[in-house]
């Protein structure tokens, strides 16, 4: 793509009565790569050694949504209350052990009237507005959750955080092996997001942090599996989760999000689906058998009353 030239950026840039046009504009907004377009992007797909064999497109709808900080807000706080036991309580005056009888008398003692030892005001006495037990869990619609997800996925993505490999299983079980596939993984992943430096700090480059987060398919899938999760089981930051179970908490709780393919297209499809589902104004509910057997019923009640009504017939004659 060209670059502007200087003659046009100041045309633009003055405060004179210079048209600006669309197309100069355009030039301008497209000069710097933006996020939140909704655009596909293409990212290489690694092996557990870092050596690229493939590329994938991410989805704009998915991995480039604008990023919402009020909207992973409200999910965080959404998913830390539900998992809240709530099982926080206090003793009121009427539930603490003694207090039933009256301290002193009501007069003549020069003292301040008291009723019980267990008044909040006494040392050891009850708690007035204290904890009880209760859920903290509050409604959040399908929606935000499903866009706060988004976020988190587009966030990763555009900080350069996000790898994609083709398989996470490893050759061995051996939290060693691992760590050092860990190490060398972390060590080769991107520094850069379309010529723009992501990781400006030096000490970030020399020292990266090791937190990662392990998609796969599934607990027994065979992209990661068991195999995965008795590996990284006692790597400290290293967590695996199924691509059915990802979550926003878990993903901004770690630094790096590495995926699978396959826990790519799981994701693709799990965010794709409507969150209610259209009915069709058409359908309708098929009839059961019960209505068969009324129908029968009342045939054979119809037959009886017509017999009935030939043997009064019969007597009416006989009596005449």
């Amino acid at each position: 793509m060209t670059q502007p030239s200087q003659q046009t950026l100041d045309s633009i840039t003055t405060t004179d009565t210079t048209i600006r046009t669309v197309k100069q504009l355009d030039i301008i907004k497209n000069t710097k790569p933006r996020q939140g377009i909704k655009r596909d992007l293409t990212t290489p797909v690694l092996t557990l050694k870092g050596d690229k064999i493939d590329d994938l497109t991410l989805g704009g709808d998915v991995f480039d949504v604008p990023i919402r900080k009020d909207i992973l807000h409200r999910v965080v706080r959404w998913q830390l209350a539900k998992r809240r036991q709530g099982t926080h309580k206090t003793k009121t005056r009427a539930e603490v052990r003694g207090g039933g009888r009256k301290p002193h008398p009501q007069k003549k003692t020069g003292r301040a009237r008291a009723g019980s030892i267990r008044s909040p005001l006494w040392r050891g006495g009850g708690v007035v507005f204290g904890p009880v037990l209760r859920s903290h869990e509050h409604k959040l619609n399908k929606k935000v959750r499903r866009l706060g997800l988004k976020c988190a996925l587009s966030a990763k993505s555009w900080e350069g955080r996000l790898l994609v490999l083709d398989s996470l299983k490893p050759e061995s079980h051996k939290t060693k092996d691992m760590a050092k596939v860990l190490d060398y993984l972390m060590q080769r992943a991107p520094l850069t997001r379309e010529g723009e430096q992501i990781n400006a700090n030096p000490l970030l480059q020399e020292n990266p942090r090791r937190s990662v987060l392990f998609v796969d398919t599934a607990k027994d899938g065979e992209d990661g599996g068991e195999l995965l999760r008795k590996s990284t089981a006692n790597l400290v930051g290293v967590d695996c989760i199924p691509a059915e179970g990802l979550n926003v908490y878990s993903i901004l709780k770690r630094d790096y999000l590495v995926m699978s393919s396959a826990a790519v297209e799981a994701i693709h499809e799990r965010l794709r689906k409507p969150v209610r589902p259209l009915r069709l104004y058409g359908d309708r509910v098929p009839a059961d058998d019960d209505d068969d057997d009324d129908s029968d019923d009342d045939e054979e009640e119809e037959g009886e009353d017509d017999e009935s009504d030939e043997e009064e017939e019969e007597q009416e004659k006989i009596s005449k």
